[in-house]
């Protein structure tokens, strides 16, 4: 193991031992999410760069369409990126899987302004035509809510009529 990747895990052992807040995930959870994921994109800036969204769109929870359909009722939000360079879903899934590790081993409540950052967010990356589709969803009805609010705004705006 590296002596930077020693010293986050000691750091990120010293911070939970330290804090009162549910037990979460063990640091080892990070350096396995992580494994093969520059540090560099551990923000998971490329999901919620504003400049790669075209879109933002409410997640609801989906009716059965039978009495014996068991749908998993989520709320959050559906943000369409771009597609860029060498992206691909499977590789954005990964580099969000790496941020959420971070994020619920981490005891502050609000890291940033994204939707990425919520406790409890769970993030699904798919391709959607020339793009992708990324959902942060939660089936917690308050955290969906405050999931869409930070993913709205990171949506484009219209451009004022003069």
């Amino acid at each position: 193991m590296s002596t930077l990747a020693f010293a986050f895990v000691a750091s990120l052992q010293i911070t939970l031992q330290a804090s009162n807040v549910a037990t979460p995930p063990p640091a080892r959870d990070v350096l396995a999410a992580c494994r093969g994921v520059p540090t560099a994109e551990w923000t998971a800036a490329s999901l919620t760069n504003p400049r790669n969204v075209r879109a933002v769109q409410e997640v609801k929870p989906e009716m059965p369409v039978s009495e014996t359909e068991t749908v998993v009722q989520r709320w959050g939000a559906r943000i369409l990126l771009g597609a860029q360079p060498g992206m691909t879903a499977e590789w954005l899934q990964r580099v969000a899987e790496c941020h959420m590790a971070q994020v619920a081993t981490s005891a502050s409540v609000a890291l940033t302004q994204s939707p990425l950052d919520v406790k409890g967010a769970l993030v699904a990356v798919q391709s959607a035509g020339d793009g992708f589709a990324v959902d942060i969803t939660s089936r917690d009805p308050k955290v969906g809510r405050e999931i869409l609010t930070r993913a709205r705004a990171l949506a484009p705006q219209p451009a004022s009529k003069r």
